[in-house]
């Protein structure tokens, strides 16, 4: 789901919404490696990306919450602390 408010006056946008990623405990190993590697692109090089498309880049806290919370999906990839520097700017 998700919603952006326009202004006229205005070339960006405010996104609001939500999104979810669910992986179930029992998930299949290749599965959690596929859903990780695809995480790990939206919460580190991806960001890099949201501007062009009109979106607003993640705080720092929520990037580090998604990291932590990647690395508890069955068969994830390696997952670093934070995201390496040339993936961040």
């Amino acid at each position: 789901m998700r919603a952006a408010i326009r202004f006229a006056a205005v070339s960006a946008s405010i996104p609001l919404g939500l999104s979810l990623a669910l992986a179930s405990p029992g998930a299949a190993e290749p599965k959690g490696l596929t859903l990780s590697t695809f995480l790990l692109f939206a919460l580190c090089g991806g960001q890099q990306q949201v501007s062009k498309i009109g979106y607003a880049r993640l705080p720092e806290n929520l990037v580090k919450g998604g990291l932590l919370q990647v690395a508890n999906i069955p068969g994830h990839t390696h997952v670093p602390a934070k995201c390496p520097a040339a993936l961040r700017s």
